[in-house]
Parts: structure tokens; C-alpha cells; sequence
């Protein structure tokens, strides 16, 4: 069957293209996780400051499809479903597909589409489907495993065309910021607490530990609170065994998820979601990453902020490929780091 699908849909024929003069682009993205989404926003933002004029969709999913309708660089929503392919058929100039492997699926639907132009990111071999045996793209997008993603577009054929610094954004509405707000005790240093994503987590005796380090003084300055969907209570629970007040944030839509990372002075995130929203707001960050080069190189936080803001903590397991063993963090540095920022945002106590 995939070789019938490689010699029925994987070919193309080559052309002549101008990428000085791009009118439309459509957009597949990496995948559908938040990180995902704010990546590829300032990617079409980059595209958008380069052609006037520019008119851009993306494949979105449910799960992504709000941060891309309210980023403003994307002016049409497509589902990622056969229905869209086939009805958006020979109607957009370039096609951008970020996927990391060509899949049966993808193959076909890449040929249902028929852009003037497409190019690809980074593609990995697989037994039967690679570079060689499917020819459906005009320009491949070679990336060595030191290339951060934000950066995929400067590697590509446009990069002669675009311009090369990408920042992240996120718009988050006055009625957000106000129900953020509320959520923290007044008088205090806002410390937010985002320690588990989708498949990643810090153990929570190492959170704790983390925050025990902090002098007791310290520490009475802080509202503390955990952010997560769905909330673990084990942290809460793991807090309280230590005399530690973590309060829990309660579930919230999306954008009010982003207002409360926005609303706190200092972020707690390991390697998820948390972080690239942390970097889009420009949050002092402490990030929590898995001893995986390749994933680190890849996903980092992209900050806009002061170096000393900002600190990656790298597990002291030895290295390999797995990214989500985010355990085993040596804390000193972190400790001494948090504590700084800690005393850089406190108002000076009284002498009296």
C-alpha cells in the first residue's frame, strides 16, 4: 500500500518559483500543543512583516485553534480534516509543512491540496517514506539538531526575504488580566507554580525542596499558587506536610491560563506549555528541562528579557533522548536564583 501511495501521490512536478513575491500561505503546523502554536505565530508574523499583503491560513485543531484566531497574523482557520484539503485545492501559493515525518495520510493530502509551492521542515526517514521515495515538495528545509525551532524559517529558502529576529506574543484582553488579578492575595510577591504539562512533571518533593530552601522570612512575603489543567494535589498536599501554604488556581479557559502566568512576577515551568508562554509575556523564568541535548536545542526558552531574569535548569540525570525524565534537578543554582529575584522585587523592609 505505501508503495502504491509513493508512486500514485508522492511526486511533483518541478518549477521556476519567486519567493521574493509571496501573496498567500497556508501553514501545518509541528504539532498542536500550545508551544507549538506560539512557535508558529511568530513564524507567520515573520512572513507578514516580509509580503505586504500577505494572506495566511493554518491547519488548526481544537486544541490550538484559539491561540491562532486571536494571535493576528492568521486570517483564515482551516480544520485540519480531508474535506479542507480537497476545497482548498490549487488556492494558495506556498504551503509550509512543519510536520516531522510524512505519514500516508499526509502524503495524500498534501497532493489534495496542490500549492503553487511547498516546502518542508526537517523531515525524518522512515522505512518507506523519505526524502527520496516521496518527491511531493519543491524546497526541503534541512535542520541540525542545534537549530531552535523559532528559527526553522531563517534556515529555509526564504530566508533571504524575511526578517531573522523572531519574538513571541501573546494578546491577552483587559477582562483576562482583571480575573487574574483576583486570584492572588494582595501585599504579597506572586510566585506561579506551573510544574506539570501534558507528559512532563517535577517531582514534587523536588519543588518542595526547591521552596523550603527559601528563608522562612522569605518565604511569608510569597503567595504561592499552582497552576495546572488538570490540577495535581499532590503538590498541594506535599506543600502542606511541609508547612508550606501552595494554594491551587482553579480551572480556567485558555487565555485566562495566560492572564494568570501574565499577572505573576516570577514563573516556576517545566519544559511545556508554561515556559514559551512565560517567554511570550516576558516573565522572570525558572525552567525545568530533561538532560536532552537534542530537545533543548529545539525547545529553550526564547527569552526578550534580561539574562539574569532568567535561568534553565538542566536534570543531572546523565543525557539521553528521553525529554520528558524532567527529575533530578541539582537545586543550588536554583535556589540561589530564585532567591535574588526574589529580593530584586520585594519592597525593602522597614528599618523602624
Amino acid at each position: 500500500m505505501k508503495k502504491l501511495i509513493t508512486l500514485l501521490f508522492a511526486r511533483r512536478k518541478k518549477r521556476e518559483q519567486d519567493l521574493s513575491r509571496i501573496r498567500s500561505v497556508i501553514l501545518k503546523p509541528i504539532g498542536d500543543a500550545i508551544g507549538d502554536a506560539i512557535v508558529h505565530t511568530a513564524h507567520l508574523r515573520q512572513l507578514k512583516q516580509a509580503y505586504p499583503g500577505l494572506k495566511t491560513a493554518v491547519l488548526v485543531s481544537a486544541r490550538n485553534r484559539e491561540i491562532f484566531a486571536r494571535s493576528g497574523v492568521v486570517d483564515q482557520l482551516l480544520p485540519d480534516k480531508w474535506f479542507t484539503y480537497l476545497s482548498q485545492r490549487n488556492r494558495w501559493q506556498l504551503y509550509l509543512d512543519f510536520m516531522p515525518t510524512f505519514t500516508s495520510r499526509s502524503i495524500i493530502l498534501d497532493w489534495l491540496l496542490k500549492p503553487e509551492i511547498l516546502i518542508n521542515f526537517g523531515k525524518k526517514d522512515k522505512k518507506h517514506y523519505n526524502l527520496n521515495s516521496v518527491r511531493n515538495y519543491d524546497f526541503s528545509t534541512a535542520l541540525s539538531n542545534d537549530i531552535h525551532i523559532k528559527d526553522y524559517l531563517n534556515q529555509s529558502v526564504l530566508r533571504p526575504f524575511i526578517p531573522r529576529k523572531v519574538s513571541y506574543f501573546l494578546h491577552i484582553s483587559a477582562s483576562e488580566r482583571r480575573n487574574a488579578e483576583r486570584l492572588w492575595r494582595k501585599g504579597k510577591l506572586r510566585l506561579l507554580l506551573c510544574p506539570q504539562g501534558s507528559t512532563r512533571r517535577i517531582p514534587p518533593a523536588e519543588i518542595i525542596e526547591l521552596l523550603s530552601r527559601l528563608p522562612s522570612p522569605m518565604l511569608e512575603r510569597l503567595d504561592l499558587v499552582l497552576s495546572a489543567n488538570p490540577i495535581d494535589s499532590t503538590y498541594s498536599a506535599a506543600a502542606e506536610q511541609a508547612g508550606l501554604l501552595l494554594r491551587e488556581a482553579p480551572p480556567a479557559p485558555l487565555f485566562e491560563y495566560f492572564a494568570l502566568i501574565d499577572s505573576a512576577d516570577i514563573v516556576l515551568a517545566v519544559d511545556a506549555g508554561g515556559v514559551h508562554i512565560a517567554c511570550a509575556l516576558q516573565k522572570p523564568l525558572l525552567a525545568f528541562y530533561a538532560n536532552c541535548p537534542s530537545n533543548i536545542y529545539k525547545w529553550a526558552p526564547n527569552l526578550n528579557i534580561a539574562a539574569e531574569d532568567a535561568l534553565t535548569l538542566i536534570s543531572s540525570l546523565p543525557p539521553s533522548e528521553h525529554s520528558n525524565q524532567t527529575c533530578g534537578f541539582a537545586l543550588e543554582e536554583a535556589v540561589e536564583w530564585l532567591q535574588a529575584q526574589i529580593e530584586k522585587r520585594l519592597p525593602k523592609e522597614s528599618c523602624d
